[in-house]
């Protein structure tokens, strides 16, 4: 976590007008002073008996989000990273969603969760693609492919489907979250989607991805080989029917990523 942002986060969470949740918060082996600000503000907090704090070594966002996901005792499970900053009512706005789903479905275990959109803090504009309806029901794999939805998203998820559906526990920064939400896509389990916007995106050309080190690092690139080559084989017949296009562009990452493999082990880049 970036002690330099976290503030965000801190002021989002103790400013919900829903109150019925529990915070987890995990530092995940940062290098700067974020461990020391992080324990100053809980220490602060009005909120600090929901808040269950964890330190440790760098072990990548994805097996960090398992590590969450296993200490969650909630229904539903809504990740914050450390710049984010989200709306006084967001937690009360999915409550919200989650019993117009239960009214309408009455059962909703075919359902993962529900999708909002994020804004540009700058503009306040909407940012990334908007659904094509209010309360589309679909999954991210149409969502991607057939509706060609694209950049940043938000949602709450079910906890129990998240506790038995995990990110490979593989070294790395961390695994691409389409892995999961295809995962869930692939047995069948839908997501409710809104173009309300509840969270500010902060975009940063100075975050990980744009680090030359991480473009070229084994781990990393080893990980995105192997998120491609699960999508084709998994999911390759749905994807070719939505869009040849995007499933061929799937074995020309595949090559991609062997090819940066192969360098990142001549140079060294573990």
């Amino acid at each position: 976590m970036g002690g330099g942002t976290i503030q965000r986060v801190f002021d989002s969470v103790e400013s919900q007008t829903y109150t019925n949740f529990e915070w987890i918060i995990i530092n995940d082996g940062s290098q700067d002073n974020s461990d020391a600000v992080i324990r100053s503000f809980i220490d602060k907090s009005p909120m600090k008996n929901k808040i269950s704090y964890f330190s440790q070594r760098n072990l990548g966002k994805h097996r960090t989000w398992n590590k969450a996901v296993d200490l969650s005792s909630g229904e539903y499970f809504l990740p914050a990273d450390a710049d984010d900053s989200f709306i006084p009512t967001t937690l009360e706005y999915f409550n919200k969603r989650i019993n117009e789903l239960v009214d309408t479905y009455g059962n909703i275990n075919k359902f993962s969760g529900i999708n909002v959109c994020v804004y540009d803090p700058q503009t306040g504009t909407l940012h990334g693609t908007p659904y094509p309806k209010e309360g589309l029901v679909s999954d991210n794999v149409e969502l991607t492919y057939h509706y060609k939805i694209q950049g940043e998203h938000w949602g709450c998820i079910r906890t129990n489907l998240l506790k038995q559906n995990k990110f490979p526990e593989v070294k790395g920064h961390f695994y691409t979250e389409n892995r999961l939400w295809f995962l869930l896509a692939k047995k069948g389990y839908k997501v409710v989607c809104y173009n309300d916007c509840l969270r500010a995106y902060f975009y940063e050309t100075t975050s990980l991805t744009h680090n030359t080190s991480y473009q070229w690092n084994f781990n990393n690139n080893a990980m995105m080989l192997h998120f491609h080559l699960w999508v084709i084989f998994q999911l390759g017949g749905r994807i070719f029917k939505y869009s040849p296009i995007a499933y061929f562009n799937h074995w020309k990452r595949v090559i991609t990523n062997i090819t940066k493999c192969t360098l990142s082990l001549i140079l060294g880049k573990k």
